[in-house]
C-alpha cells in the first residue's frame, strides 16, 4: 500500500519465492485494498507451461492480467497465456553480453508476438530473479 500511496503505477505480487513472497490470502487482502488505477502484476513460475490452478483462480477473481513469468517456459507458453487473456512478461536472465540474442532464442525467435514486455534480470544461479544486481 505504501508503494501505491507513493504514486506507483504498478505493484508486484510475488508468488515465486524469496523474502518478499506472499501467499494467496495476503494477495487477496492487497488486491481488495489496492486503489483502482494501480496495476497489480503477479510474479509467477509456470508449472507444466501453465499458471498453477490456485493462482489462476485468484487472478481471475480479481482480474489480474499482467503476469511476470519465471522459470522454464517457451514462446508457446507465453502465447498460450496471451490467448487466455493475460499480458505475459517473461523474465530473461542476463548471463553475458549476448542477452539480446539469448532473449530472442528463449522466446522462439518471436519475443513480442505474445509477450506484453520482456523483463531482463541479472543471472544468479542461486536465485530465480530479483537479484538487484546491475549489468552493462
Amino acid at each position: 500500500m505504501a508503494a501505491a500511496q507513493a504514486g506507483a503505477d504498478a505493484i508486484g505480487l510475488n508468488f515465486v519465492g524469496g523474502p518478499r513472497q506472499i501467499v494467496p490470502e495476503v494477495a487477496q487482502d492487497i488486491l481488495e485494498a489496492l486503489p483502482p488505477l494501480v496495476t497489480p502484476v503477479a510474479l509467477a513460475r509456470l508449472q507444466g507451461g501453465a499458471l498453477p490452478d490456485e493462482l489462476l483462480e485468484l487472478l481471475g477473481q480479481y482480474w489480474v492480467s499482467h503476469v511476470q513469468i519465471y522459470g522454464d517456459f517457451t514462446a508457446d507458453h507465453v502465447a498460450l497465456l496471451r490467448r487466455d487473456g493475460f499480458r505475459p512478461m517473461p523474465v530473461v536472465p542476463v548471463r553475458d553480453r549476448n542477452f539480446a540474442k539469448q532473449s530472442y532464442e528463449i522466446l522462439g525467435g518471436r519475443p513480442m508476438e505474445a509477450a506484453a514486455g520482456v523483463v531482463l534480470d541479472t543471472y544468479d544461479s542461486g536465485k530465480a530473479g530479483g537479484t538487484g544486481a546491475s549489468f552493462n
